[in-house]
Order: C-alpha cells, then sequence, then structure tokens
C-alpha cells in the first residue's frame, strides 16, 4: 500500500482496529493535519447544544482586546476612499478623455472652416453709396394680379376709378418694361373674396396658371366728399417659384429694389392720380405722379450667407452632447460587474456613492466646457463675442447639470457597457440632430401653437437646442447680440429654455433616486405596484402560511436539535424561521426559495453551507447581506437585527467574497484593496501595514502593482478574498471562493481562511465537498428551502455512510476479472459501485470489513493478483451530500 492513491484515500480509517494500520493510514499533509486539529475544536463546541452555548459565551468572555471598532463608518473616510479610486479610474482613462477633448477642438475648427469656405464663395463686394438714387421696380415677364370688385354700392363712381386703376397699373408696369416687348400684369377681376380664394387654391393644387399676386379692394370711394380706400395685397410666401417672391426677395438686376413694396406704391399713386383728375377744381389738368423707393446712404461692405448662425446650435449642441454616454457606462460598468453591490455590502453609503460620481462627472463636463471655451473664443465666433457672456455660460452649467442628470437616470434601464455604447451614441444623434431638426421646421413656419413648443421644450434636448437657437439669432450678422436683461420666461425666449432646465433637471434627479431605491422607506409599496413585482397582501400572506406549514413536516432531529440551540445562545450569526417567497409570474405559483431556516454560527468558526442549485444558498446569502429582504423570519448579525433600517450598520460588520470577481479591470492589486481598506477608516501607516500584509499573506505582494486586467483567474480569486478579510469584519461570507483555482493556489487559500476565522464567524457555501471537508468546522446541508442536514463532517459520514469504500486497479483485464472474484469470495455483501479501466470501486458494509485483516489479504495477494494500487476509506462527503440530496428529492416526485 505505499502508493499515493492508497495514502491519500485511507484519511478517513477508524484507528481503533489496529495500530498498524492506523499508522499506515494516517500519513496525511502538513495543511490536512492542521485541518483535522481545527475540526476537533469545531467538534467539542457544536456536538452538544448546551455545551456550545457555555462555550460560545466563555470565548466571548475571554476576548479582552476589541478588534472591532463600534464607531460609525466616517462620511470623509468614505467619501476619499471613493474619491481616490475614481481618481485612479480616470488617470487610466487618459485615451478616453483625450478623444473626447481632440474631437471637441476637431468640431470647433471643422465648423469654422465650413463657415470660411461657405462666406468665401458667397462674399459680395457692396460699393460705397453715399447718395442713392430714387429707383422703381423691375419686372421679369406678365405677372398675373387678380382682384376683387368692392360689395355693391360702395361708391357710384367704382367703375370708373377701378377701370382708371386698371389702365394706370398697366401703364406703370409697362413703363418700367422693355418697351420693346410691351410687358404688362394680366388683371382678372373677380366678384368675391371667396372665389379669388377658390381661384388661389386650385393655382396651387393644379401647379397651372401661376398667380403672383393679387389686390382685393375692401372699400373704394373717390368722391370728394368723403374718399375712402382700403385694399388688400395678396402675396405667395410659400412659392418660391412665383415672379411676386423672388422680386420681392431680392432681384439679381442692378438697382432693382423688393417688388412688395413696388406694388404697394403703384396701387397708392393711381388713387392719387383719381382723386387729383376727379377734384372740380383741378378738373383738366393733367398729373404724372411717380412714387419711388430710395435706399439709406451705404459704405462699401462685404456681405455674405450667415451660415454659422444656423449650423451652431446644432453643432454646439452635439459637442456638448458627447459626454452622455461615458456618465452613462461609468455607472453601468460597475452595475454590470457587480461592483455596486460589493461596496454597499462592504459599507460604502449609496449616497456617497452618487455624490462623488456627481462631483466626477461635473469635472468632466467642465474640463471639457474650457476647452470648448478657449477654441471658439481664439476663433472668435460671434456667439461668444457678440453676446453677453452670461447668457451662454448660464445655459452651459444648466444643461450640464441636466444632462449629468439625464446620465443617471438612463442607466437604471441598462446592465451591459457594450450597449450603453451602442444606445447612448444613437441618442447623442437623435437628441442633437433628428429631433432638433423637427423642431427648427416646425418652428420656422411660425403657425406652430404655443402648446406643441411646450410639449417639444418638454424634452431637455430641445429646450437647449432653442436656447442656442435664439442666442445664435441674436449674434447673427446685422445684429447686436444678446443681453442677460433681454432673457424672458415667453416660450420662444431662451430665458424659458433655462427655466425648462432646471425643472427637468430636479426631476431627473428624483426619478433617478427613486429608482435606485432612494425613497423606499416610504415609496417603496408604489414603487412595487408600479413595477408589478409583489403580490397582493392577501396572497402574500396566504403564501407566508402555507410555507410555514410545510417547514414542520419531516424536520431531521439534528435540525430540530440546532434550533433549539440557537433559541438559546447567543452566537455571533442567529437566523430563526428565516425564509424568502418570490412571487409567481405570469400564471405561475410562487417560488418559496427559503423556508423557515434555523441556524446559529459563533465566533471562530467556518460553516460550510451545501446544497444544489436552488437549493436556497444563494438566498440565505443574499438575505444577510442585504440585497434582497426576507419574507418571513428574523435573523441577528452581532447585536444588530436584520432589517432595512439597520443594513448600514449591519454593512459595517461584514465582509463577503463574491462567487464572481467583482473587481475594476483598470486598477491594481494595492489600489483595490487600499480602496476597501479606507471604506473602514485605514489611513496612514495602519493603512500601508494592513495592505502590504494581506498581500503577502495573498502571496500576491510582487504582483501589486500589476492591472487586475493582467491578473490570472487564481489571482483574482485572491484578490477577491481578500476583499473580505481587510477589514475586521465580524462576520465573513464566501460565496465559493476557489471556483477556477489549480490545486496549489486552493491550498493557499485554504489556509489563508484558516488563518483569518479567529473571531469571525464565516459562511463558505461551495461545490466542492473536498474544500468543505477541508475548511469547515460544521456542516449543513441545504435542499429544496429546507435545512436536511447538520453536524461535523465526520459525523455526518458516519451518520449517513452505510460502510467503507474499497477501490483496487490492477494491471491488465485479465488481473482484473482475477481480483474481482478473489475481492467477492472475501466479502460477498459487498457492492460493486462502478468499473472502469481496471480500477473497481465497492462498498463493503460496516460489520464486514475488519482493517487489520484487509491489509494482510490484499498486501500478500498484491504481486499474484497484479494489483498496482488499492485503498479503503470512510464515505465521503459527496457520497452523504448525494445521498441526502437525491433522497429528499425522490420524497418529492
Amino acid at each position: 500500500m505505499s502508493s499515493d492513491n492508497s495514502t491519500r484515500s485511507t484519511t478517513g480509517c477508524s484507528t481503533t482496529e489496529s495500530e498498524s494500520v492506523a499508522l499506515e493510514l494516517q500519513q496525511l499533509s502538513d495543511f490536512d493535519s492542521d485541518n483535522k486539529s481545527h475540526s476537533t475544536i469545531g467538534t467539542s463546541i457544536n456536538i452538544d447544544s448546551q455545551d456550545s452555548c457555555k462555550e460560545s459565551r466563555r470565548i466571548k468572555k475571554i476576548k479582552k482586546k476589541k478588534r472591532f471598532p463600534k464607531k460609525k463608518l466616517s462620511f470623509k473616510d468614505q467619501f476619499l476612499a471613493l474619491t481616490l479610486k475614481n481618481w485612479y479610474l480616470q488617470k487610466r482613462s487618459k485615451k478616453t478623455n483625450s478623444i473626447i477633448y481632440i474631437f471637441t477642438i476637431e468640431f470647433i475648427v471643422y465648423v469654422f472652416c465650413i463657415g470660411l469656405i461657405v462666406h468665401h464663395y458667397l462674399e459680395e463686394t457692396i460699393p460705397e453709396n453715399k447718395n442713392p438714387e430714387s429707383y422703381e421696380s423691375d419686372i421679369l415677364a406678365n405677372p398675373t394680379f387678380p382682384y376683387v370688385d368692392t360689395p355693391s354700392g360702395s361708391s357710384d363712381k367704382f367703375e370708373g376709378a377701378l377701370s382708371a386703376m386698371t389702365q394706370n397699373l398697366t401703364f406703370y408696369f409697362r413703363r418700367d418694361s422693355n418697351p420693346e416687348n410691351q410687358f404688362s400684369p394680366i388683371l382678372t377681376q373677380y366678384d368675391t373674396k371667396e372665389s379669388l380664394d377658390a381661384e388661389f387654391f386650385e393655382s396651387y393644387e393644379k401647379k397651372s396658371n401661376p398667380i403672383d399676386g393679387g389686390i382685393y379692394f375692401e372699400h373704394l370711394n373717390l368722391s370728394p366728399d368723403s374718399p375712402k380706400v382700403e385694399y388688400s395685397v395678396y402675396f405667395n410666401s410659400t412659392d418660391t417659384t412665383s415672379q411676386l417672391i423672388q422680386l420681392y426677395k431680392q432681384s439679381q438686376l442692378e438697382g432693382s429694389t423688393m417688388y412688395m413694396p413696388t406694388f404697394v406704391n403703384a396701387a397708392n399713386g393711381n388713387i392719387f392720380k383719381k382723386l387729383w383728375e376727379d377734384d372740380s377744381s383741378k378738373s383738366g389738368d393733367a398729373v404724372d405722379i411717380t412714387i419711388g423707393l430710395k435706399d439709406f446712404p451705404d459704405i462699401k461692405r462685404k456681405e455674405s450667407l450667415d451660415i454659422m448662425s444656423i449650423e451652431l446650435p446644432f453643432s454646439f449642441s452635439f459637442i456638448l452632447h458627447m459626454l452622455l454616454p461615458v456618465f452613462m457606462v461609468s455607472v453601468v460598468y460597475e452595475k454590470e460587474n457587480l461592483l455596486i453591490n460589493l461596496m454597499t455590502m462592504m459599507g460604502l453609503k449609496r449616497n456617497i456613492y452618487w455624490l462623488v460620481n456627481l462631483l466626477f462627472d461635473w469635472a468632466l463636463y467642465l474640463s471639457q466646457l474650457t476647452v470648448f471655451y478657449i477654441f471658439v473664443a481664439a476663433l472668435r465666433f460671434r456667439f461668444i463675442t457678440q453676446n453677453n457672456f452670461g447668457t451662454h455660460f448660464i445655459l452651459f452649467i444648466l444643461w450640464g447639470n441636466t444632462l449629468i442628470a439625464m446620465a443617471f437616470f438612463l442607466t437604471y434601464f441598462f446592465k451591459k457597457v457594450k450597449s450603453t455604447y451602442i444606445i447612448g451614441i444613437f441618442l447623442v444623434v437623435l437628441l442633437t440632430f433628428v429631433l432638433p431638426t423637427y423642431y427648427w421646421a416646425i418652428d420656422a413656419s411660425g403657425s406652430t401653437p404655443y402648446s406643441t413648443i411646450f410639449i417639444l421644450k418638454c424634452i431637455p434636448s430641445i429646450a437647449f437646442v432653442q436656447a442656442l437657437m435664439a442666442i445664435s439669432d441674436a449674434s447673427a450678422i446685422g445684429q447686436p447680440g444678446m443681453k442677460l436683461a433681454d432673457l424672458s420666461l415667453d416660450i420662444e425666449n431662451p430665458g424659458s429654455s433655462y427655466l425648462f432646465l432646471v425643472v427637468q433637471s430636479i426631476i431627473l434627479y428624483l426619478l433617478a433616486i427613486y429608482l435606485y431605491g432612494g425613497f423606499d422607506t416610504w415609496l417603496n409599496k408604489s414603487k412595487n405596484f408600479i413595477k408589478k413585482k409583489l403580490l397582493k397582501k392577501k396572497n402574500l400572506s396566504q403564501s407566508n402560511k402555507f410555507t410555514q406549514e410545510e417547514v414542520v413536516d419531516e424536520i431531521p432531529q439534528d435540525v430540530l436539535d440546532e434550533t433549539e440551540r440557537v433559541k438559546k445562545c447567543d452566537d455571533e450569526i442567529r437566523i430563526l424561521g428565516l425564509g424568502k417567497t418570490y412571487p409567481g409570474k405570469d400564471g405561475n405559483p410562487p417560488n418559496h426559495a427559503l423556508k423557515g431556516l434555523n441556524l446559529g454560527i459563533p465566533k471562530g468558526q467556518i460553516f460550510a453551507l451545501l446544497g444544489p442549485n436552488g437549493a436556497g444558498k444563494t438566498t440565505t446569502m443574499s438575505i444577510l447581506s442585504g440585497l434582497i429582504p426576507q419574507t418571513f423570519g428574523k435573523a441577528k448579525l452581532g447585536s444588530i437585527s436584520l432589517n432595512k433600517e439597520n443594513m448600514d450598520e449591519i454593512h459595517q460588520i461584514i465582509s463577503i467574497c463574491t462567487q464572481e470577481d467583482c473587481l475594476w479591470a483598470s486598477q491594481s492589486g494595492w489600489e483595490t484593496l487600499e480602496f476597501f481598506a479606507r471604506l473602514h477608516g485605514y489611513k496612514g501607516e495602519e493603512l500601508k501595514k494592513r495592505v502590504t500584509q494581506t498581500l503577502h499573506d495573498l502571496d500576491l505582494y510582487e504582483d501589486r502593482k500589476k492591472l487586475i486586467s493582467e491578473y490570472s483567474g487564481g489571482m483574482k480569486r485572491r484578490i477577491s478574498l481578500g476583499i473580505s478579510f481587510i477589514v475586521d469584519s465580524k462576520i465573513v461570507f464566501l460565496d465559493e471562493p476557489t471556483t477556477g483555482m489549480d490545486p496549489s493556489s486552493k491550498r493557499k487559500v485554504w489556509n489563508i481562511i484558516q488563518q483569518k476565522k479567529a473571531d469571525r464567524a464565516i459562511i463558505l457555501t461551495t461545490h466542492s465537498m473536498e474544500e468543505a471537508d477541508a475548511l469547515a468546522d460544521r456542516i449543513g446541508i441545504l435542499e429544496n428551502g429546507k435545512l436536511r442536514a447538520i453536524g461535523v463532517g465526520e459525523e455526518l459520514k458516519k451518520r449517513f455512510g452505510k460502510g467503507y469504500k474499497f477501490s483496487m486497479h490492477t494491471n491488465n483485464p485479465k488481473n482484473d476479472k482475477r481480483a474481482h472474484k478473489y475481492f467477492m469470495k472475501k466479502y460477498p455483501n459487498a457492492k460493486l459501485l462502478n468499473s472502469l479501466a481496471c480500477t473497481r470501486n465497492y462498498e463493503i458494509p460496516k460489520g464486514d470489513l475488519l482493517l487489520s485483516t484487509v491489509f494482510n489479504q490484499f498486501e500478500s495477494h498484491k504481486d499474484k493478483l497484479g494489483i498496482l494500487d488499492w485503498g479503503i476509506s470512510h464515505t465521503t462527503l459527496e457520497e452523504v451530500f448525494l445521498r441526502i440530496t437525491s433522497e429528499n428529492t425522490n420524497a418529492h416526485l
């Protein structure tokens, strides 16, 4: 029995049968020997409940050194710890931050260059003209002007006057046209205004017989006794192809003027002429009335299209929206990697977390705004130079506050960094180009109701762009700029946008606080109702009653003993009837994840909580660490009752090693441990000493400056374990601490856990029976939300084991059969468990085996039967686990 396998497999044999066999079977490693002694201590504490209570009280009395300070965690310490952590992360985000600054500069320069190019190609030099000539209109073609008869009875002289006016108008237009072509207006008379309107609509719909303008004579009385003339001139502001609107805007002919004033003047001139001719005192006197238009004197200057005032609102809005996905990602990263939950469980208060994030977001925004101002001012944008500084600076500050609030609110709806980036960029484009362009289009029509504008400005980005448009228009070429005194609360004034942004930022902050549970103490019921995550009280109380009644049935004696012990003892962790019911969804019944758990764990003890997936292990850990509330039952951690009001105090005395590695990839190992130590108030030399010692314990001191992203999986697990032990927590939760580790790393971690368990109550969850056997002083097995067995590992093996396990390996198939026949002849009641590749495993009933005879029987026939290796052991913990869980599973089928 010299092989390694035999030596390893015999660690569980009894030592009472034969001294020689005991010496052979108990060749343990140093770690196993140490663990054996720890296991013995655990046994003496827990076999008898009364003795356990006395021992627990005795241990508490002799603890003279107070390792755990009772003072509350300092706001200053936590604020400083989180600030330094974010500073380290920002230093390693230089690439991202640099891209933002570079893009800001490039986009400003791009906008400036576009403005220069447009200005260069459309620039026109206007010569000096100190004495402008009076001139009349230029006609490009035969314009069409329908006119409407006045209501009947307006004047006896109406027909003559109207005829004279039309003749004079025709003459007027003909005179200023090319005499050879004889361009004349086409004047068409309509009887009513309605018929004229119908003609306008028909002309628009059919796109034929275009009409360039019209006259509506409301009153035409040229009698000298009571002369009265009322008329209106029609023009089409939406038809840019008509001759009238082309001339109204500006003719390309030199010396031209706007056509509409000229046309009105022509009508006025004819009326004056008619009044003169009808005057009896001047009868027979000819008169030629010419009304011309004359510009103001002008200096020599250059003019061009002011493209900057059009594009600046959209460009500036885009630049100052760029940080939206950056703000969102910083929070979503910590959500995705469960870092927010970890920091909370390690004692960080949520209000400090959001405050520090708010300040860092402000710092990033202000740094971008500073770069923005420097380059916009250096390039002499009229938006900056022409307007009062306060008008745009106040706007940008209000927008920064709203942008951060919007980012905090939106992070609640994202769980992955990748999707946050993609959707964040999409939102930037939507909010800076698509929606503002729509707003600009409907606002330019001039007919948009104020109610529509109000609704659109309820979108923060629209309110921001509207203010940018107003300020930009005020600084366009020829405009004096905007002053603070010009601001008002009128819906189209930028002052109203300032008010919108203030209100919107407050609403968004309140929504973010609400969604992240900041108002749970008095809004919890409404929040749960909105989210539809809880059942009605009646159904929930029925579910609780059903669960507690179910717990009473078939409770094992060891579980009953533990229940009575917990009621009398003062363990560090006391759990009494703890239960959790998740409400049913989509017609499914409620899920009773935990059904009245009773458990106590004193200081200095490691308790392994085992169970299959869905047994309730994670639920138990989540309740005790404050991630989710219990449905019923009570628990005490230290002297603190488990409830929402006490979670801040509980988080000061617990620490956790999570199943997943909740770490910042861009932090070093030293910085990670330093952060969590600072959270609990360690500073100066004490902080340095503690972090150094922890890194030495983890065998990571030489790698302390490496980033977490450069660590292997095993190194990350050790850092996660170090987080749970860097502070002197009374209670430690270890959730599968050695997942993914190689055997050597596991042994190192096991040693660390054993060294750190003094003065701590530790709950360990694991799927490794070897780990539970090596570390746990006591073991509890959960199945279907109930505690099925509890006790020391060796005790559970004896209680649930059916005998011994015998393993045998031969050198070839022929000897395998011979050895099997020999074994079954010696132990006919044995059961063959499995056989594979000349290796067989048997189960031998306890009464059929004498260890001394086994040794002699198989050592003496080892060479003859071709046996390469053999070993015998007690029932393993894994077999006990499978037997308990399978029996209870079959009982439910």
